[in-house]
């Protein structure tokens, strides 16, 4: 979809200006709501990163979400009003039906630890904030943070968490004026919520640990995926960072008759509803998903390219070879591929090779929509349980207050007598294992992606392989310049990284609280080395369109001097009597629409002085950039290539 003109038209719908996610249309602000699929992934992009121009997304939380959670919220200070007045006055074995986990009860372990007064229910949800925050690390980057505060928001809004309306108010407004709490990125074990992760975040609210005022936030594209970006401001006390927003603090609770302890901010259950759910592991997935998508496509597109450069074999790519497979994503690949190379003018494709007496190309060219398709398909299937989990309640307990009995007494029908005096569940839908399985399987997909990809990169450089380009694509003399050599070998390393990487986490489980929690899902550590296999892939598809770029260049506008370069040398690479066929005339509207963002970055190389002027790191990492914002995939699309 090209929407480049909607922007400049100003685009609503509903009356709301819309924002554009990889040219799909965001209303803006965001509406948080308790509608089933209120979250999609291209809100979540909107809100934490910014759509296709840099512009964020505002967040709204409606009005009957509100009420929910007020509703909510209030059974749980009756819940805690009630036990402290009858507990001791019940019969011993009834006692536990006063009892709510982590309400009035200690956690973990301590499960069956009554907590006895309202005060002591709102230290003990201040408590685990303060006890929780044991991460290590580097902190997250800023867009994580505003991705994991969304789903948090979003879980809230649902209604059946019992945090007061405050709250939800609160980190609605964080995110509209740019507070980031400071997160450290290790010590979640993906289960019992990203507890460690969440209670850094959620000690902002109440005035405590670090955050940052980035009134700068999103700096651009160059430094999303940026070690330590200039987007993420200076670290501050909590307080200050919110007060130079012109926020406060939650305020304290309400207690009724009584007082609690100076400084608790929190009133019953919040401090555990703050932590539960495994919503770092989701943000980074839902970040990575969308992402994920952009990578395939312009995997697409470098491969396109590559086509062209060796002036490749089309036929491995007709309908009627993919239909005979069945897989979607087969299919997807081949027709976007042919629409980057599809040119009434680019005869180069097959006639070179035919000359040559080649019937068919390397995998790495032929085995592209094999490849790429199995990799859409896990894209799919991932974005499939993200989004869902996106939109879940992960809380632990669930406040079911629209199914209180007449008496207020919750029956269980199934065995048929009462188990609590209230509709409040303890289950486990914090655990993290949906999260770290569709982890450890995209970050595989997409290794993949940087395998076939790498070797597209080695095949562009081999003089006995590229049919009639110079060897390394050095414009140089033989021996003396190395040209795009080592760029093969940094795309070797990151490959050979993404093996280590693509262990699944989600395999192991090491138990915790004293075995209490048996088992964990470790998803957000895959989902960590999800992000981190997913920055290699986006650097082996910058160097594979920097050299696709470059070998275009000498096909095209530079045969005259790749035509000298072979007389010269002595060095008849096989098919360079081809060098000046027809073939080389054009290359494709798509893929030309991408050199024309490549090639400003990573300039033509001549003879290895030319890398003084741009280094080749730089180039790498610059055309990374465009890849991960996909300013290449959407150039290419405008000018005729399909969308995935």
């Amino acid at each position: 979809m090209n929407h480049e003109n909607d922007h400049s038209t100003g685009n609503q719908e509903n009356g709301h200006p819309l924002l554009y996610v990889m040219g799909k249309p965001v209303e803006n602000p965001v509406i948080i709501d308790h509608s089933p699929e209120c979250l999609t992934l291209e809100k979540l992009v909107a809100v934490a990163r910014g759509d296709d121009e840099g512009r964020l997304a505002r967040v709204v939380v409606a009005e009957e979400s509100l009420r929910r959670t007020e509703q909510s919220a209030a059974l749980i200070e009756e819940a805690v009003i009630r036990a402290q007045r009858d507990f001791t006055s019940l019969p011993p074995d009834k006692r536990h039906l006063l009892l709510i986990y982590g309400v009035n009860t200690g956690l973990g372990i301590n499960r069956d630890k009554p907590v006895e007064t309202f005060a002591d229910c709102c230290k003990l949800s201040e408590n685990i904030l303060l006890s929780h925050a044991t991460g290590v690390g580097p902190p997250l980057p800023s867009e994580v943070v505003r991705a994991t505060m969304l789903l948090r928001l979003r879980t809230f809004a649902q209604g059946l968490s019992g945090v007061r309306p405050v709250l939800l108010t609160l980190l609605a407004e964080m995110l509209n004026r740019k507070v980031h709490p400071w997160v450290p990125s290790q010590g979640s074990v993906g289960s019992s919520g990203d507890l460690c992760s969440l209670s850094h975040l959620s000690l902002v609210l109440v005035g405590r640990g670090k955050a940052c005022f980035a009134t700068d936030y999103p700096f651009g594209v160059e430094h999303t995926f940026a070690i330590d970006p200039p987007d993420r401001g200076k670290p501050m006390p909590g307080h200050e960072a919110l007060r130079a927003a012109g926020l406060e603090p939650l305020p304290p609770p309400d207690v009724p008759n009584g007082s609690i302890a100076e400084g608790i901010r929190l009133g019953p259950k919040e401090g555990l509803a703050l932590t539960n759910g495994a919503t770092v592991a989701t943000a980074i997935c839902a970040l990575a998903t969308h992402d994920a998508g952009t990578l395939l496509g312009s995997s697409n597109l470098a491969g396109a390219m590559t086509l062209q450069a060796v002036s490749g074999i089309t036929r491995a790519f007709e309908p009627r070879v993919h239909e005979a497979r069945r897989h979607e994503g087969q299919k997807e690949v081949a027709e976007q591929i042919m629409s980057f190379v599809a040119n009434p003018d680019a005869s180069g494709l097959d006639n070179r090779a035919a000359m040559m007496f080649q019937t068919q190309d390397d995998y790495s060219l032929r085995a592209m929509p094999q490849v790429h398709g199995a990799a859409l398909s896990a894209i799919r299937h991932t974005a499939g349980v993200i989004e869902a989990e996106m939109n879940a309640v992960t809380d632990n307990p669930l406040v079911f207050f629209e199914s209180r009995g007449a008496k207020g007494e919750f029956y269980d029908e199934r065995v048929g007598r009462q188990v609590s005096v209230w509709p409040v569940c303890s289950a486990a839908n914090f655990h993290g294992e949906p999260v770290g399985l569709v982890a450890d399987y995209l970050k595989l997909a997409l290794s993949e992606l940087a395998n076939i990809s790498e070797r597209r990169v080695q095949l562009l450089l081999d003089a006995n392989r590229n049919r009639g380009l110079p060897a390394n694509l050095s414009g140089g003399k033989t021996g003396l310049d190395s040209g795009f050599m080592i760029f093969q070998y940094t795309a070797a390393s990151l490959v050979s990284e993404n093996k280590v990487l693509c262990h699944p986490a989600s395999c192991d489980s090491i138990p915790t609280s004293s075995d209490a929690e048996d088992h964990v899902a470790m998803a957000t550590t895959a989902a960590r080395h999800l992000r981190m296999v997913l920055e290699n892939v986006a650097n082996v598809l910058a160097i594979e369109f920097i050299c696709a770029t470059q070998a275009l260049e000498l096909r095209t506008t530079r045969r005259g001097l790749l035509q000298a370069i072979i007389r010269s040398s002595g060095d008849k690479a096989p098919g360079s009597d081809l060098v000046n066929d027809t073939g080389d005339s054009s290359v494709s509207l798509p893929c030309r629409a991408a050199m024309r963002h490549v090639a400003p970055i990573s300039p033509f190389v001549t003879d290895d002085g030319d890398f003084a002027g741009v280094p080749p790191h730089l180039r790498i990492g610059r055309v990374q950039q465009l890849i991960l914002a996909g300013v290449l995939l959407r150039a290419a699309t405008a000018k005729g290539g399909t969308g995935s």
